[in-house]
């Protein structure tokens, strides 16, 4: 077995990359976070290309002073060193993420006399950085680039080799520095090759390929122009500006057959142009949205050998996405006829969907349908590429590690899966944790008759938006937008809404209390612990705006803005549980919250306490003054209407609280 030392060396007989270079540099800064100079014997790493060896594959040998490791390829090396670091360091492959303690030592010892790497069940492993509003505002030590690389180096350490570094300008920012670290690139499925968005390329032209073609293939022959020198999955396809279907832009495009006909014709054009910039290309086709629809009906022209990749529907399941309230699911795994062809998914550990999703907290989807739906994606032949939105990392270490698990092995046992990540990075009794996160998935509100219909936190913000637009424009009728969940007079939306909410948050209270009651770790409590937190203030703040409703339709209207009011303290509330952690290198992580935007939410409840005041006191407004500051005694006389300037309405609710046992409401 092999020593490691302070005075410990690499020996590099093999072609030198930056990639490889950098993997150096990363081994010798694991070995200063767990070694101290202790004049020991210098003990050598060897490293040696062998062509023998499978791509990506390492083999070594361990004896006292000498480690020989042999391997065919850069990403080998890469694996090799991260794996000496975890078996021999210790440095487990989240580590940044779960704030891992380091204990300096003389020397640690690998267990190993040799080993062989392990064949992974996928070809392209990889993370789509996706929805990373956290990661633009926050900046960790100081950086703007650290959060970038920590995610990067942890797809490595789990094995990945495959990324979407960010959307829109931000791929295009920080895919050099994943391309530097050595691992694959791909594109959001609305960025063909990664190129350009044509209404910013081409402000005021209409962003059509009927009328511009020649524009928007300068932009595609730009894009790879740019990457050719990167190792790049090549993703084909077309959509409109920003995520959407182009035929909404482009009336002309009314039948699934003209659409799917021109989708077609562009991937061929696509892959023509790269094909004149890079030797024997990899494609990637994503059978998403309207596309599943196309793949289903046997419209789509997918060119030989790309990759087909099935989406999940956002909340784990292998079916179409929900688009508002139609809800087809449609499966979303090769037909009978493809599953010898190369295919891949995208699978969601968080989601942006403006209804229902996770972004800012844990998937509440359980361990079990996640690895119910991968390993029938699986048997149904997806077995070529897997790639995981994680979003902002931090929130989705649960599943990440889950994952990780599944593309090494070609299945996931969800009890395993949930053991080994508790086991792995809190210092909890594994199986408390294992039970929390369990109870975390048991709490989530079930707006849907499907096992994955589970509201995550913006389940608890965007009904909200919906239903306060509704009642503002008096759509008594009720909001189609609420109808993915619930369809009926907007009495019964809110009753409805009202019902879920006031069931879950007992169920989130009870978490909390077990997580406290078990002496959590600080990792414990600031991630699962927070989530609970946020949901159970954000559930007081469902309730009491629901209460808002109900004592408006009783006209009780002074009621009816005391409830907004706490509504909007509830959501203050929510928004101090996410910032309540943040300290260190976390200082700011939630500063970008502007997709589930707890922050927001205080505002709409503040404009909601100002347009009920408006028809609750109007036009006058020193009704609820009188009401809710002045003394029993003067409440009543009305010589003058008002002694002081009129408030602000929550200034005004601000001071009903501080008087609260004379108000009566």
């Amino acid at each position: 077995m092999f020593e490691i030392n302070s005075s410990t060396r690499i020996i590099l007989s093999f072609p030198e990359t930056e990639a490889i270079m950098e993997a150096i540099e990363r081994f010798r800064r694991d070995m200063s976070f767990t070694l101290f100079s202790s004049g020991r014997k210098e003990t050598v790493i060897c490293i040696t290309e062998d062509r023998t060896i499978e791509a990506e594959g390492w083999e070594m040998d361990g004896a006292a002073a000498t480690l020989m490791i042999r391997t065919s390829d850069e990403l080998g090396v890469i694996y090799a060193l991260a794996e000496v670091s975890r078996l021999g360091l210790g440095i487990k492959p989240l580590w940044y993420w779960c704030d891992q303690d380091f204990v300096k030592e003389a020397y640690r010892i690998l267990p190993i006399t040799h080993a062989e790497s392990q064949r992974q069940a996928f070809r392209y492993r990889g993370w789509f950085i996706n929805d990373e509003v956290l990661f633009l505002h926050w900046r960790p030590n100081g950086s703007e680039t650290e959060q970038w690389e920590m995610a990067f180096e942890a797809l490595i350490r789990l094995g990945g080799n495959l990324v979407i570094p960010g959307t829109d300008r931000s791929s295009r920012k920080f895919a050099p520095i994943a391309s530097r670290m050595g691992l694959w690139i791909t594109h959001h499925h609305a960025e063909p090759l990664g190129a350009e968005m044509f209404s910013r390329a081409f402000p005021g032209i209409e962003p059509s390929y009927d009328s511009h073609a020649e524009l928007y293939e300068k932009l595609w022959e730009e894009a790879v122009d740019r990457q050719k020198e990167m190792k790049v999955i090549w993703t084909l396809g077309f959509r409109g500006q920003g995520d959407k279907a182009f035929w909404k832009d482009d009336p002309r495009y009314d039948t699934d057959e003209k659409r799917a006909a021109l989708i077609s014709s562009i991937m061929a054009k696509q892959a023509e142009i790269v094909r004149r910039y890079v030797p024997s290309p990899v494609f990637g086709c994503n059978i998403y949205s309207e596309a599943a629809l196309y793949y289903r009906k046997g419209l789509l022209d997918i060119p030989e050998g790309a990759i087909r990749i099935f989406a999940d529907n956002g909340y784990g399941a292998m079916v179409s996405r929900r688009e508002w309230d139609s809800d087809p699911r449609i499966p979303a795994l090769p037909k009978e006829e493809d599953r010898e062809q190369p295919n891949g998914m995208y699978y969601h550990a968080s989601f942006y969907d403006l209804q229902a999703a996770n972004h800012i907290t844990a998937t509440p989807v359980s361990m079990e349908t996640i690895a119910s739906e991968l390993d029938n994606a699986y048997i149904h032949g997806i077995r070529t590429a897997i790639i995981l939105n994680v979003s902002n990392v931090r929130p989705h270490i649960a599943a990440i590690h889950a994952v990780s698990m599944f593309w090494q092995n070609g299945n996931l046992d969800h009890d395993e899966a949930l053991r080994q990540f508790a086991t792995r990075y809190f210092s909890d009794d594994p199986e408390r944790v294992a039970s929390f996160y369990k109870a975390y998935s048991d709490a989530a509100i079930q707006y849907g008759r499907y096992s994955d219909s589970r509201g995550g936190d913006q389940y608890l913000t965007y009904p909200v938006r919906m239903l306060t637009a509704a009642w503002m424009r008096s759509e008594w009728e009720g909001t189609h937008e609420y109808g993915f969940a619930f369809s009926s007079t907007l009495d019964d939306q809110m009753a409805h809404y009202r019902e879920e909410a006031g069931a879950a948050l007992p169920r989130y209270e009870a978490l909390l209390d077990g997580i406290i009651s078990s002496s959590p770790s600080k990792l414990l409590m600031d991630t699962l612990g927070t989530y609970a937190r946020w949901y159970i203030e954000a559930c007081e703040a469902v309730l009491e705006f629901t209460d808002s409703y109900i004592s408006f339709r009783s006209g009780r209207m002074a009621e009816a803005f005391i409830h907004a009011g706490k509504a909007a303290d509830c959501y203050a509330a929510a928004t101090d549980v996410l910032r309540s952690w943040e300290a260190g290198k976390w200082k700011g992580f939630y500063s970008g919250d502007a997709l589930t935007d707890t922050a927001s939410m205080i505002r709409l409840m503040k404009a909601l306490m100002d347009w009920i005041r408006i028809l609750g006191e109007g036009p006058y407004f020193y009704q609820w003054h009188r009401l809710f500051t002045y003394s029993d005694e003067d409440r009543d006389v009305t010589l003058i209407t008002n002694y002081e300037p009129r408030m602000s309405s929550y200034e005004l609710y601000s001071r009903w609280k501080e008087r609260e046992d004379r108000t009566g409401v």
